[in-house]
């Protein structure tokens, strides 16, 4: 599926990829459950996720938790429709681009405004993108040949850059590490460390934080709501429950007998084996989020065994996805095994490029690289969390799989929020697992930047990513992508082991509960018996 729009004086054509909508038979258009009647207002919504986010300021972190809380508070300029495309959020419009897309003009919402009373402007815009193009993992791609973001007034804020730029607009609407608006005094007054007083134009505002326990959200009566339909996480949003709380809850069993009892009303992420007991429960629905992310794990390149080019191809020599897949997500229509680093459902952006260097299970090759190498048996210290339980289950079989080719593997397991914690210190890990969630375009994969943790530096990267950013058509791009998903498996700064889909669970008598990978809850609500 492909969106073209078109805009500006030179009427320029600018494709942007989609993926297919999310494959529930529960779902509808908007990326929800249906409803099954008129939204009740009210009540408390109580959300188990896997854990503590590290901050929700989302400027500051890649981690899914950040955001997945954070955006009830705060807003972007663009976000996602229920399909992945791009649609309007705090702007007004889709930009205006000139001069062959080295100019972006962006109208602004009027009349907006934040939790604290204050009306947003452009003078709160700029001074957020600014901190983000500063601090983001995200920034660091899209904005690339940057000349200046400027307010020519209150409503607009105008990118212009010295080359044509085909990203911006997909990191705009990227909600992880995302452009979350801030009032201009909290950018001034956390300019490099993350924000400490939330206040943003979301449909809720945070009332209380007690760490490892709750984010407790109310709504946000004076919130202006965009009046299109609902469509994914854009459009209308409608703060139907009093309050949202989301409980970290690390162990999947808790979480699911939790919501069994009547405890939670939604819990995220669930096994294979449960979301089969799941769906054999009537008082529960079972949903399953396609796509979503792929199984990633990063090799640290600043310091350790892996700063050596064999040592990495000889991890990638030995993997095995299938079991380590089976074993980390059990039922087969919740994972799939494929080389690309973008899924199938994005159209053109999907490569089978290096697909030599995946899944090969070559033990041998694996010994010998090793060997010429000279690794001589150095601890390997692997990073896994059983907060995300499928992160856990994955590296056992993957370690297992290491050592059989003489790879020595220690798993230092941690919570989530510890994880992310230490793989930003290179002293502190060789490898870690995670999830590379969907984007709309390649270059905003995390493990396709620079600043991403492994830190991936190579010059022909460099290159082929700016071909990519440069072109204005995803065809056209597609090309040099192929080949730097080639250069990715040939260097491999860390490897993909397959695709996996999301699982949740609710109560029957939740309604509209999100199918998107991303899950939201304005317009969600517990329908009263």
């Amino acid at each position: 599926m492909r969106n073209h729009w078109l805009m500006g004086a030179t009427a320029l054509a600018l494709s942007l990829s989609l993926v297919a909508g999310c494959g529930s038979k529960s779902t509808t258009s908007t990326g929800t459950t249906t409803t099954g009647g008129a939204a009740q207002k009210g009540g408390v919504l109580k959300v188990a996720i896997v854990g503590e986010p590290p901050t929700i300021d989302m400027h500051t972190t890649t981690a899914t938790l950040a955001f997945e809380v954070g955006w009830h508070i705060f807003e972007t300029l663009y976000t996602y429709t229920a399909d992945y495309g791009i649609q309007p959020m705090l702007a007004e419009t889709l930009p205006e681009v000139k001069a062959d897309g080295k100019i972006y003009v962006i109208k602004l919402r009027q009349g907006v405004p934040f939790h604290n009373g204050k009306v947003m402007t452009s003078d709160d815009v700029v001074a957020s993108i600014n901190r983000w193009n500063k601090l983001a993992q995200n920034a660091k791609g899209a904005m690339a040949g940057l000349k200046a973001v400027t307010a020519p007034d209150k409503n607009t804020v105008q990118f212009e850059f010295d080359k044509p730029n085909g990203t911006l607009l997909a990191a705009l609407a990227t909600p992880g590490n995302g452009l979350a608006i801030y009032p201009k005094e909290i950018c001034d007054k956390y300019p490099d460390k993350p924000i400490q007083e939330f206040i943003g134009t979301g449909p809720y505002k945070l009332i209380e934080h007690v760490p490892d326990r709750y984010y407790k959200l109310q709504r946000f009566d004076q919130y202006a709501s965009r009046s299109e339909e609902p469509n994914g996480p854009g459009g209308k949003k409608l703060a139907v429950a009093d309050e949202i709380q989301f409980i970290p809850v690390p162990d999947t069993n808790t979480r699911l007998s939790g919501l069994e009892s009547g405890e939670y009303d939604v819990a995220a992420l669930l096994s294979g084996s449960q979301y089969q007991s799941v769906k054999n429960d009537s008082s529960l629905q079972a949903i399953v989020v396609k796509p979503i992310s792929h199984l990633n794990v990063s090799f640290n390149m600043k310091q350790g065994p892996f700063t050596n080019k064999l040592v990495r191809q000889a991890a990638l020599a030995i993997m095995d996805p299938e079991p380590i897949m089976s074993a980390a997500f059990g039922d087969k229509d919740l994972y799939r095994i494929d080389p690309s680093l973008m899924q199938k459902e994005q159209g053109v952006w999907w490569t089978d490029a290096g697909k030599e260097n995946y899944n090969q299970h070559n033990v041998a090759k694996a010994k010998q690289l090793l060997q010429q190498a000279g690794y001589k048996g150095e601890k390997i210290r692997y990073l896994a969390t059983k907060e995300y339980d499928y992160n856990y289950k994955a590296a056992l079989v993957y370690a297992d799989q290491m050592k059989a080719a003489g790879f020595n593997v220690e798993l230092v397991v941690s919570d989530w929020a510890t994880l992310v914690n230490n793989r930003a210190k290179p002293d502190a890990w060789d490898m870690f697992g995670t999830g590379i969630s969907v984007k709309n375009n390649p270059l905003l994969l995390a493990s396709m930047g620079d600043k991403w943790f492994g830190w991936w530096s190579n010059p022909q990267r460099d290159q082929l990513a700016q071909q990519i950013a440069g072109e204005l058509v995803d065809a056209q791009a597609a090309k040099p992508w192929a080949e730097l998903q080639k250069l990715y498996y040939e260097d491999v700064p860390s490897v993909k082991i397959g695709d996996y889909f999301g699982t949740r669970a609710a109560r029957k008598n939740v309604k509209n509960v999100p199918t998107m990978g991303e899950y939201y809850f304005w317009n969600t609500y517990v329908e009263k018996k």
